[in-house]
């Protein structure tokens, strides 16, 4: 079996010619590079944009894309390419990469300088051409893809202004189907509960306010044990109004003025003892 399959027929081509000829076929696509640079950096084009600009649009790249391909000429060609394809126009190429290649290089060799210089010429022709055709293609592109953008804003408006009146209508609708709300009867109890907690809230912010002043008449003593950001949240006061706290404070010496609990049935407090309940009292309010 291994010599059937190793066995060579007339006209077979070499492995290594085959392999020769593959490495040097070009691919016909047109290779485009996807970075620019910028000193010593890369930047990917989909990211080469201004925040003024903003960022181009799936359709943009489409269209440059489009203007590349459909030029409308052949891509150019060197005078080497142009040369080969006149060469074997006429004549029948051997099966051997190697031969067509060695005929090739014989008879470019043997061209003059002059006929060498009319190869050029048709190649720089065809490159001048194919230039003229792409920029041609590339500012059509251009104009199709304004045009689509300017169609893509106006849909864009439309469906927008009628997104608007859609949402206007629905809420008047809304407003047609809702039905004003009778006002709540409250009951007895409920309203005795809202003066309640309407008492409660206003005698709360009076003690508040209270207990700040107080607080602003000891500022000096407390000042050591407290940060700036409360001191400086007590409310400044006045020497009128510190005299007013004062007298309004008790009385050490005066008599008291509270009686004994009824709480307290087991003997008769003395004076001092009343004036304390009088002071726990005062500091209470």
């Amino acid at each position: 079996m291994s010599n059937r399959r190793s066995a060579r027929r007339p006209g077979d081509i070499d492995d290594e010619d085959n392999r020769s000829e593959a490495s040097q076929r070009r691919s016909k696509r047109q290779r485009v590079s996807r970075f620019v640079t910028y000193g010593d950096h890369k930047v990917l084009k989909l990211n080469d944009y201004t925040l003024e600009a903003g960022e181009s649009s799936v359709f943009s790249h489409e269209a440059k894309a489009y203007a590349r391909v459909e030029v409308g000429k052949p891509k150019p060609k060197n005078s080497w390419q142009i040369f080969t394809a006149e060469f074997w126009r006429d004549r029948k190429p051997p099966r051997e990469f190697r031969e067509r290649q060695r005929l090739q290089k014989e008879a470019w060799d043997a061209l003059s300088v002059t006929e060498r210089e009319v190869y050029s010429a048709k190649s720089k022709k065809m490159k001048e051409e194919y230039e003229e055709a792409k920029l041609a293609a590339e500012e059509k592109a251009k104009e199709m893809f304004e045009k689509e953008k300017e169609n893509e804003s106006t849909i864009l408006k439309e469906q927008n202004r009628v997104a608007e009146n859609e949402a206007r209508a629905r809420k008047l609708q809304k407003q047609e189907r809702k039905v004003p709300r009778k006002p709540r009867d409250i009951p007895d109890a409920e309203k005795k509960r809202l003066k309640h907690n309407a008492k409660m809230n206003k005698t709360k912010a009076e003690m508040r306010k209270r207990r700040a002043r107080f607080m602003a008449l000891q500022r000096e003593f407390i000042a050591p044990f407290v940060p700036d950001k409360i001191l400086n949240a007590l409310p400044k006061l006045s020497d009128e109004e510190k005299e007013a706290m004062h007298i309004a404070a008790v009385d050490v010496e005066a008599d008291p003025a509270v009686k004994q609990p009824k709480s307290i049935v087991y003997g008769t407090m003395r004076p001092y003892q009343l004036k304390g309940i009088e002071w726990m009292l005062y500091m209470y309010e």
